[in-house]
C-alpha cells in the first residue's frame, strides 16, 4: 500500500556553514536529491520520494534454514553490512565472554543470552563464522527454524542525525560556533530516542512478541541491522516461577494474570508474517524522515517538526514492546496503555473515543484483519482478539448496575457543570471511565469537584480485564497496515 504524501517532495534547507561536512555529502550519506531554490539556497528531497518509489532502509533477507544451515555461502550476506568494529571495545568482548551464559549455559534462555549479547559484541569478521557453526545447533532443535537478515541502510542513521543536527542548529545557534571548533558540542535529544540512535530493535522487536508470552524468535542488534531466528513454532518466554527474583515478592498486589494458549504457529506463517512487518516497517519509517513532509508556508524544512515525530514514534514502539513484554508480569501495562493512546492522539492517529470506544476497535480490529497476509492472520491477532473482547467484557461490567442504565440502554451520568443527569452511550461511557482512571494519575482528589466523573465512578467496578492493555498492539498495526504521520 502507498502512503498519503504531502504534495511537494521538496523543501529549502538552511545548511549551516558551521558543519564542515558540507550539504553535497551529508546529501550523498542520507539519499538525497539537491537543487537549487529560486528563493535562493538549496532543496534536498528524498531519493524515493524523487524517484516515486518506495522506500529501501530496512532490507531483509532469508539466509538460511534446515536445507543450506551447512552452507558457508548463505553467511556472507553479513559481510556487506555497516561495519561497527570502530564502536567496540576489547575489553567489553572479553568481559562477554568470560560471562557464565557464554562460558557454560545451562538453559535455553543462558543460550539465547549469550547468543544476544556476542552477536553485538564481535567483531565484523567474525559474524559469518559465528552464526556457521551457531545456527546449525538451533536446527538441531527446532528443524523448522530460519535465519533472516534485516539489514539497515546506512542512509536512515545520516537522516535521522540530520534532523538531529538541523534541530540543534537552529534552536541553539548560541552553540554552533563551540561545536564546529570542536571546543563545545551540540545539544540533541538523541537519548529520548534510543531505538533510532542505534539498533531500531523496538521497531523490530515488537514483531516477536504477538503471542505473548510465547514467543515466535530471537533477534540479535549489530549497527548494520538485525539477525533474527525464527523458531518455526511458538516457544515459552516465560517459567512457571512465582517470583524470579525475591524484590518481586514486594511488587503491588493484583489479581493473577492468564495467558494465552500457546499458538499452533508454522513455518510458512513465521515467514509471511516477517516480510509484512519489515516491509510496513521500512515504510513507515520512510514516512518518519521524508525531510519534504516537515516544510512550513514558504517551503523551508522544519526540523522541530521532523523530529517531534521520530521522537513519539520511537516512544510509541517501545512502550508497545513494553506491554507485550509485560504480558504476564508488570501492573504498569494498563497505564502504558494510556501513553500510547496518547502518543496516538498526538500522531493523529486517533483519540481516547477512537481507540477505546468497543464499537469502533471492532471496526478497526476488522480493518486490520482484512490488510494481513492470510497465513499471518492468526499469528498477529491473538492478542489483538483478547483484547478486544476484554474491552466488550468491560462495557458489560456497566449492566452489574442496571439502575443507572437509563430508558434508551444508555449509562446515566451527571453533566459536567450542573447536578442534571444525561444518558450516554455504552460505547462512550467506556473511554471515559477509563479516562477517569488515566486521570488519577494526576489524583482522585481534583475529581471530587466534577459530578461527571465521580458518577462515572459509581457506575463501575473499575475490573479491567488483563488483556485491555493488548489495544496498543491492535492500533500499531492498524498504523502499520495503513500508515499516516503528521506532516507540515
Amino acid at each position: 500500500m502507498t502512503p498519503e504524501q504531502p504534495a511537494s517532495k521538496w523543501a529549502r534547507l538552511d545548511f549551516p556553514p558551521e558543519f564542515r561536512i558540507g550539504l553535497d555529502r551529508v546529501a550523498e550519506l542520507a539519499h538525497w536529491r539537491v537543487r537549487e531554490s529560486s528563493a535562493g539556497g538549496f532543496e534536498v528531497a528524498a531519493d524515493e520520494r524523487y524517484e516515486n518509489r518506495l522506500p529501501q532502509l530496512l532490507r531483509l533477507k532469508r539466509v538460511a534454514d534446515a536445507a543450506n544451515a551447512a552452507d558457508d555461502a548463505a553467511y556472507r550476506t553479513f559481510d556487506g553490512w555497516e561495519p561497527q568494529d570502530r564502536y567496540g571495545s576489547a575489553d567489553i568482548r572479553a568481559r562477554v565472554e568470560a560471562l557464565r551464559e557464554v562460558v557454560e549455559p545451562t538453559s535455553a534462555t543462558d543460550a539465547w543470552t549469550s547468543f544476544r549479547l556476542r552477536m553485538s559484541t564481535m567483531r565484523d569478521e567474525e559474524v559469518g563464522p559465528y552464526l556457521r557453526s551457531f545456527f546449525p545447533t538451533v536446527i538441531e532443535q527446532m528443524p523448522s527454524a530460519s535465519l533472516w537478515a534485516v539489514e539497515v541502510d546506512p542512509s536512515l542513521h545520516w537522516r535521522v542525525a540530520a534532523a538531529r543536527l538541523l534541530f540543534a542548529a537552529q534552536q541553539a545557534p548560541d552553540l554552533l560556533a563551540s561545536a564546529s571548533s570542536g571546543t563545545g558540542r551540540l545539544a540533541t535529544p538523541s537519548d529520548l530516542m534510543p531505538s533510532l540512535s542505534f539498533g531500531l530493535h523496538a521497531f523490530v522487536e515488537p514483531m516477536l512478541l504477538p503471542a505473548s508470552p510465547w514467543i515466535i524468535g530471537m533477534n540479535a542488534v549489530r549497527h548494520g541491522g538485525h539477525v533474527v531466528v525464527l523458531f518455526g513454532r511458538a516457544e515459552a518466554g516465560f517459567s512457571a516461577s512465582q517470583a524470579p527474583e525475591t524484590l518481586n515478592l514486594l511488587q503491588p498486589r493484583r489479581a493473577p494474570r492468564q495467558p494465552v494458549q500457546r499458538p499452533t504457529l508454522s513455518a510458512a506463517a513465521g515467514e509471511s508474517w516477517i516480510r509484512w512487518w519489515i516491509g510496513r516497517v521500512n515504510t513507515l519509517l520512510g514516512m518518519a524522515l521524508d525531510v519534504g513532509r516537515y516544510t512550513g508556508p514558504a517551503g523551508d524544512y522544519r526540523p522541530a517538526a521532523n523530529l517531534g515525530v521520530l521522537l513519539s514514534i520511537d516512544r510509541l514502539f517501545s512502550l508497545i514492546q513494553l506491554i507485550l513484554a509485560g504480558s504476564i508480569r508488570g501492573d504498569q501495562r494498563l497505564a502504558t496503555l494510556f501513553d500510547v493512546v496518547d502518543l496516538f492522539d498526538g500522531l493523529s492517529f486517533g483519540s481516547w473515543e477512537s481507540l477505546l470506544r468497543p464499537d469502533k476497535v471492532a471496526q478497526r480490529s476488522a480493518a486490520v484483519e482484512a490488510s494481513l497476509p492470510v497465513g499471518a492472520r492468526e499469528l498477529a491477532l491473538v492478542r489483538c482478539r483478547t483484547a478486544v473482547s476484554a474491552l466488550e467484557e468491560f462495557r458489560a461490567g456497566f449492566a452489574q448496575f442496571p439502575e443507572r442504565i437509563g430508558p434508551t440502554g444508555g449509562l446515566k451520568v451527571r453533566t459536567k457543570n450542573s447536578p442534571s443527569w444525561q444518558e450516554l452511550p455504552l460505547d462512550s461511557a467506556v473511554p471515559a471511565y477509563l479516562r477517569v482512571i488515566r486521570n488519577a494519575t494526576h489524583s482522585f482528589r481534583g475529581m471530587a469537584t466534577d459530578p461527571r466523573e465521580m458518577s462515572l465512578l459509581a457506575s463501575h467496578l473499575g475490573q479491567v480485564p488483563d488483556a485491555l492493555p493488548d489495544l496498543a498492539f491492535l492500533h500499531l498495526l492498524g498504523l502499520l497496515a495503513h500508515p499516516r504521520l503528521p506532516h507540515d
